[in-house]
């Protein structure tokens, strides 16, 4: 539940992805979500120097967002790459067996 009224620093926190302020039990430290190129290079360099100040105060309901966000990249990030390994695959299998000097040809016959 947000903080009504002047918050206290010592005993609340203010979120860094809703910007409400929320009790210290609504929520943890915890890193960024790695949702792009930039972040995932700067999280992960982050984690592994042990750099605390780069941890976020994050509230429950944004947490659960925040994986949300991490779930969609990893996903999209994934078939991305598959799909760029089956067109690195395709593309000079169907040059080498004359796929498109076929399509060239109809294309110019006219169907």
């Amino acid at each position: 539940m947000p903080v009504e009224g002047l918050p206290d620093p010592t005993i609340h926190r203010k979120c860094k992805r809703c910007g409400l302020w929320c009790h210290l039990h609504e929520g943890t430290r915890c890193w960024p979500p790695k949702t792009g190129l930039l972040t995932v290079v700067h999280v992960s360099l982050a984690q592994g120097v042990d750099n605390d100040q780069d941890m976020k105060f994050y509230c429950a309901p944004c947490q659960e967002r925040n994986a949300l966000d991490e779930r969609r990249f990893r996903k999209v990030t994934v078939s991305s790459g598959i799909t760029i390994i089956v067109l690195g695959i395709a593309l000079p299998l169907a040059w080498w067996v004359g796929a498109f000097a076929w399509l060239e040809r109809m294309m110019r016959s006219g169907y």
